[in-house]
């Protein structure tokens, strides 16, 4: 699968909110989320892999684009 530049800056946005949420307990709204994201025309299956891997406090090291790239998610453009 593939993402854009501009698709991939929503998902660092989507990230960090999902981290701040699981691992720092802040407060999230994922309906907000789950627009932009589908506006951006990034597919669920992305998107649920992104914040599967913002629950991983181990995660916190990594770019999101590595991560990306272990999913065999890679970033176009």
């Amino acid at each position: 699968m593939n993402v854009t530049m501009s698709q991939y800056r929503y998902l660092q946005g989507f990230f960090f909110a999902c981290n701040c949420h699981y691992n720092a307990k802040i407060r999230t709204n994922f309906l907000i989320w789950a627009e932009l994201l589908d506006q951006a025309g990034i597919p669920w299956s992305i998107q649920n892999t992104v914040a599967n891997l913002a629950d991983k406090k181990e995660n916190d090291q990594l770019y999101l684009s590595t991560l990306l790239k272990n999913n065999n998610i890679q970033i176009k453009g």
